[in-house]
């Protein structure tokens, strides 16, 4: 087994990428824009 290309593969795996970094932000910015009003609407 090649050691070079499984230690390659771990660091790969253990990161975020980029785009999966993108993608929680713009969600957890989707909710905020929900949730927010809501909570400044009941006070």
């Amino acid at each position: 087994m090649n050691t070079l290309t499984t230690t390659n593969q771990n660091i790969i795996r253990r990161g975020f990428t980029l785009i999966e970094i993108l993608i929680v932000v713009v969600i957890l910015g989707i909710l905020a824009a929900v949730v927010v009003p809501q909570f400044t609407n009941a006070a």
